[in-house]
């Protein structure tokens, strides 16, 4: 039996495997898996990086339960009906429609329902539910649907007790005010990326709306740029200075 150190969900977890071994028997070894499963044990070594997730329906297509598109389309996220169906009472999965040519409002996913194009799946994904944690954020910016707060390094976004997601949903000493739209969510989500090793700025989203438009604009080629500055102290040999 071999014990494994692997991450599901953004949590430390152990996986036990069986090997079998002995000249005429083979070995049950990790590199002998599936390139897909090796790619997945990749990115479950990985911080969580899925802030929002969008899906547009391609035109033409017929309508299919959202069951069946969840399971399909993000099968780490909804393994099973159950767990899809507990996700959308949270409403971390929103709708967005487009009628007469226009973009519309979104709107909280129900389960029983069925899409066809022209919708947008629009999902926050948790890892895994968050729980709220009593620390207050520095606050550069925020109105009712954005936010811009400042990441402190060596703090997660998802995944873990002590992160940015958890700090969002505090409630007894909350850092951003609530949004009065009716698209409002219960706490604000991050809408891009950020290293746990990288301490810096993080635009948020307040509405399903905000988180969309985001979407939108990644899909349509845009995203965010990041700058870094570092500071270097130490000597360099051959300066006259010295002191770099």
């Amino acid at each position: 039996m071999a014990c494994h150190k692997v991450t599901v969900g953004g949590w430390p977890a152990a996986l036990l495997v069986l090997e079998r071994r002995g000249d005429s028997s083979p070995t049950v070894r990790t590199d002998a898996l599936s390139p897909a499963c090796t790619a997945r044990e990749r990115r479950d070594e990985r911080e969580p990086q899925d802030c929002v997730l969008v899906h547009h329906l391609p035109a033409q297509a017929p309508a299919q339960p959202l069951m069946d598109l969840l399971l399909n389309l993000w099968p780490s996220h909804f393994p099973t009906v159950s767990v899809a169906r507990r996700v959308c009472a949270r409403a971390r999965v929103w709708i967005k429609e487009v009628k007469e040519m226009r973009d519309t409002s979104v709107r909280q996913a129900w389960w029983s329902e069925s899409l066809a194009a022209p919708q947008t799946i629009v999902f926050l994904p948790d890892y895994p539910r968050r729980s709220p944690h009593e620390t207050k954020l520095e606050v550069l910016f925020e109105d009712e649907h954005l936010a811009v707060v400042v990441k402190e390094p060596g703090l997660r976004l998802h995944g873990g007790v002590r992160t940015l997601a958890n700090m969002l949903a505090a409630k007894e000493q909350p850092s951003l005010s609530p949004s009065m739209q009716e698209d409002a969510l219960a706490s604000a989500i991050p809408l891009h990326f950020l290293e746990a090793e990288i301490g810096g700025l993080v635009l948020c989203a307040k509405t399903a709306t905000a988180a969309a438009l985001s979407a939108r604009g990644e899909s349509a080629g845009y995203s965010l740029r990041r700058r870094f500055r570092g500071i270097f102290c130490g000597m360099v040999e051959g300066s006259e200075r010295g002191m770099l």
